[in-house]
């Protein structure tokens, strides 16, 4: 039998790493990104704008499911070009970190949406605090996140007639049966997101002489343009030589450039 309470410290935990008011826990993180949109569909939108890469696959497919026009908003490499985001009109839906590799302007983006765009920010690097910078906050705590659990999603708000919508779509229910090992990949998540920054940093530092993307910028995954065939193996031998996974781009949810993405991500602290 479940323990309303563990479920209720679940929600408790979300709503102070995020900073929002209403919670509500779902089945994935795809679903609260469907129940987003189509929260935002019924508020009028009638377009969708996503980041030209450095997005998630769904973001591609699903504003089509739910009846929007889907435009794409320039950025570098995943990073939202505030002047572009100007000149448009829509419903906005990015992801913060970029690529999982470098962290959104959030607080200047939400500031040129705001009285315009709706906002639905789907939070890759949970353990920070966002506070007011989006009218829904989304996330997953799937396989690969940093709150890995293997199972289940949020979707959240600080607006109560939102969260009335939200509450409204049936059939996206979190099983209660993962509440445990939620709430305790709940309580781990600033720790584990500060390992993952440090391995970071660390991968940065021993790739000094390569050409790293967002460098400077706080990330998880650490993403490599190569120049050349030679330059590109002298990478990968670094991943295998430490057993880090990686991923070749282009890819949308990563860079369109050539290089490789190390996913940092993935790994699980002993």
């Amino acid at each position: 039998m479940v323990d309303v309470e563990v479920v209720e410290e679940i929600e408790k935990k979300i709503k102070k790493l995020i900073g929002c008011k209403y919670v509500r826990l779902v089945d994935r993180g795809n679903s609260a990104i469907f129940i987003a949109l189509s929260v935002a569909k019924q508020k009028g939108f009638e377009n969708v704008l996503i980041p030209d890469q450095g997005g998630w696959l769904t973001y591609l497919q699903f504003p089509k499911k739910v009846g929007f026009g889907l435009e794409r908003v320039k950025t570098e490499y995943g990073l939202i070009d505030s002047k572009n985001l100007k000149e448009k009109s829509g419903c906005l839906l990015y992801q913060n970190l970029a690529g999982y590799f470098a962290e959104q302007q959030v607080k200047k983006i939400y500031k040129v949406c705001k009285g315009k765009n709706f906002v639905i920010l789907d939070i890759c690097s949970i353990g920070g605090r966002f506070k007011r910078v989006a009218d829904i906050f989304i996330g997953s705590f799937g396989r690969w996140k940093v709150v890995d659990a293997g199972y289940g999603g949020f979707i959240g708000t600080n607006d109560e007639r939102l969260f009335s919508l939200i509450k409204g779509f049936e059939g996206y229910d979190f099983d209660e049966n993962n509440s445990e090992i939620l709430l305790e990949k709940l309580k781990g998540a600033k720790k584990r997101l500060k390992w993952l920054y440090d391995k970071n940093k660390k991968v940065k530092k021993d790739l000094k002489g390569f050409n790293v993307i967002h460098r400077g910028d706080k990330g998880i995954n650490v993403v490599v343009k190569y120049c050349c065939e030679e330059e590109k193996q002298k990478i990968l031998k670094y991943c295998n030589k430490h057993d880090y996974q990686y991923t070749l781009c282009p890819r949308y949810i990563r860079v369109k450039d050539e290089a490789i993405s190390i996913e940092i991500k993935r790994l699980e602290k002993n």
